[in-house]
This record gives C-alpha cells, sequence and structure tokens, in this order.
C-alpha cells in the first residue's frame, strides 16, 4: 500500500529446536491461491518436500505436499512450482537417498481435485547416468499449449553435468528429454530457470563452462509460436 516501500514477514515457520525450514519459489494459481515450496525437517531431522497452501493472500497456510521416499536417512528438497492449463500444481526439486549426497531428479504433482488441489503423487523422476550420478531439477513452467518443461541437470556416466530439460505433453503421464546440452566436451553445464515469454516460447539460463575451465552465462530459447 505504500508502493513497495516496506516489506512485512507473512509466515515464519520451522519445527523448532534444531529443525531447519527453506522457503525456495512462491506461485499463485489462477484462483489466487497461494503456494510455497522448499523443505521442511520433520521430528525424525529428515528434510521433507513441502508445498504449503494459502487461501486467504497469506493469512493462514496449510501443508498440501510434505514428502520423503522413506528409505533409510533420505532427505528431499522442492525448488520451483507451476500450474497446467487444467489446474493442477507442479513442484520439482531433489531427493538424496539413505543420507547420500548424490540429488535424484523429482517432479510432485498435486493431484485430486484440481480446484482444490488437495493430495499429491511422484510425476517424474530422472536419471542420464545411472543410480550414481546425481540429478536435480530446479525449475518448472508450461507453455501456452499445457505442456510442461523442467530444467535442471544430470550427471552422465563420467559425472559430468549436462543441461537436461524434459518435456511432459499429458499433464506429467509421461516425459521425454526435450534438450540435453554440454558447452563444451568434458565441461560441466547446468538450467537453473526456465520461464515461457508472452508469446509461448519458453527460456532457458543457466551456465556453460568452456574448455579453459571458466564458466559462462548461457540463454537457451525453444521457440513455440
Amino acid at each position: 500500500t505504500d508502493g513497495g516501500a516496506t516489506w512485512t514477514i507473512i509466515d515464519d515457520r520451522s519445527r523448532g529446536g534444531g529443525g531447519n525450514a527453506t522457503a525456495y519459489s512462491v506461485f499463485q494459481d489462477a484462483n489466487k491461491n497461494l503456494y510455497v515450496a522448499g523443505n521442511l525437517r520433520d521430528t525424525n531431522n529428515w528434510n521433507l518436500c513441502t508445498v504449503l497452501k494459502s487461501t486467504n493472500l497469506g493469512a493462514a497456510w496449510s501443508a498440501v505436499d510434505a514428502w520423503r521416499d522413506g528409505l533409510g536417512n533420505s532427505c528431499s528438497a522442492l525448488y520451483d512450482l507451476t500450474q497446467d492449463l487444467e489446474g493442477r500444481i507442479y513442484s520439482v526439486g531433489a531427493n538424496w537417498l539413505n543420507a547420500e549426497s548424490i540429488g535424484r531428479w523429482l517432479v510432485r504433482r498435486i493431484s485430486g481435485d484440481a480446484a482444490t488441489n488437495t493430495g499429491s503423487e511422484l510425476a517424474d523422476t530422472y536419471s542420464l547416468g545411472g543410480a550414481t550420478q546425481e540429478s536435480v531439477a530446479y525449475s518448472i513452467d508450461s507453455d501456452a499449449f499445457g505442456h510442461l518443461y523442467v530444467a535442471g541437470f544430470a550427471n552422465n556416466s563420467s559425472g559430468l553435468n549436462n543441461w537436461i530439460t524434459r518435456k511432459s505433453p499429458d499433464g506429467g503421464n509421461s516425459w521425454m528429454t526435450s534438450d540435453q546440452y554440454q558447452k563444451s566436451p568434458y565441461k560441466n553445464s547446468a538450467a537453473y530457470r526456465i520461464r515461457k515469454d508472452l508469446r509461448g516460447n519458453m527460456w532457458a539460463t543457466g551456465f556453460g563452462t568452456r574448455q579453459t575451465g571458466y564458466m559462462s552465462a548461457v540463454i537457451r530459447k525453444l521457440a513455440c509460436e
């Protein structure tokens, strides 16, 4: 109400004690509901990938997704959110199994009634180089036709990061790799954000490592007009 001069705290939460929590992204759906993606440590000190929802512009929040795979010392986190044309909410991140430092590509979908977005399920996992190689999904958006795009990285069998964009044409039921990119052979590349423009084109941003070992900022475009 003051032209953007003042910030206020809307929500500040953790489990308390030694419990950590992090909020990574916020999204508002077509019905003006707010969703926040991140992680929240449970009473066993394992991070749950968490989506909070507010139907009253942040006055109150409830968890519509709080998940880890349940295999030993696993931890999870979510980094971004979007909505498809049917109103379903999707979140992306990674799951670290059994206290390993190897992340597993993760796409979650709030299922059930699209109007209320209750219930959640796994929509996609992905590995490029096999079970011993890391993959992390950082960002998600949908194009004008409702196709979903997820950007991140996946290590090949040699342990090198490959820039990866995955696409789903059917609400997350099936997926294909739309883009696999390395700026230089035997060097790391990764995508950190994907967004559509007003014409429906998809833009992905990240980095690519040059042969000299230095990184370049990289912007890639998928023309969907």
